[in-house]
């Protein structure tokens, strides 16, 4: 059952014709459903790593007779030191960000280098991606949080697009950095002969309702939302 959706008035730029959409948009759902087991499986294992962060861990033990010990009123003792562990190597790794150095290879391959234009080419976009990450506070938020999600769960992802600053008429676009904050709303799509290379990014974000239709103007009908999820009872 689909959500319906009022478009009108959105703010969120679509490309291509809507048969281009339509069949894009269901390239994306099978490519869910066939990441949907790994998605499953990385969110078992990141809830597990953050108990033991939060001093959860308790419960994994596998001491015989410890519930039975439980009911009669024995009590507990759970000593946190993973979770006090990672919190020094965060701290630690967030107030001393790396010397970043970029590959040509990576943000530009030029035909000489020892030509002194295509040095210059090169030197000039190194200087433009710092001064994205300047712009973002990259090393003072995005590092920072990412820095605690790599620690923690053992995994993190930035998200670097275009975000229109300005109004529809008069567009004003910036690059922009944001860390995932959840790590399982993330699915890649491997290409299968580098580890490094992937064909596909996707990620999922629960939005409420009123966030989407203030950000993007697009009005979200609340009964079909419950329709198509009838446990997703916070809607927003």
């Amino acid at each position: 059952m689909s959500v319906e959706l009022n478009i009108k008035n959105s703010t969120l730029l679509l490309e291509g014709t809507e048969e281009q959409q339509n069949t894009w948009t269901k390239r994306i759902l099978e490519r869910v459903d066939f990441l949907k087991p790994d998605k499953d499986e990385r969110h078992s294992t990141y809830r597990m790593r953050y108990d033991f962060y939060v001093g959860n861990h308790g419960k994994y033990t596998n001491i015989v007779g410890l519930q039975a010990k439980e009911k009669k009123g024995h009590a507990n003792a759970v000593l946190n030191y993973a979770g006090k562990t990672a919190v020094k190597i965060i701290y630690s790794l967030s107030n001393n960000p790396p010397n970043v150095t970029f590959p040509v290879d990576v943000l530009y391959k030029p035909e000489d280098v020892n030509y002194d234009t295509e040095e210059a080419r090169t030197q000039a976009v190194e200087d433009f991606v710092e001064e994205v990450l300047r712009r973002n506070k990259f090393w003072k938020r995005g590092f920072r949080r990412g820095v605690t999600n790599q620690v923690v769960v053992g995994d993190y992802a930035v998200k670097v697009c275009p975000v229109n600053v300005g109004t529809k008429e008069a567009p004003e676009w910036e690059i922009k950095t944001f860390t995932l904050e959840k790590m399982e709303n993330i699915m890649v799509g491997w290409r299968g002969d580098d580890t490094k290379e992937f064909d596909y990014v996707i990620t999922e974000q629960d939005r409420s309702i009123q966030s989407v239709e203030e950000e993007w103007g697009i009005i979200v009908d609340a009964t079909s939302v419950l329709k198509a999820d009838p446990d997703r009872k916070n809607i927003g």
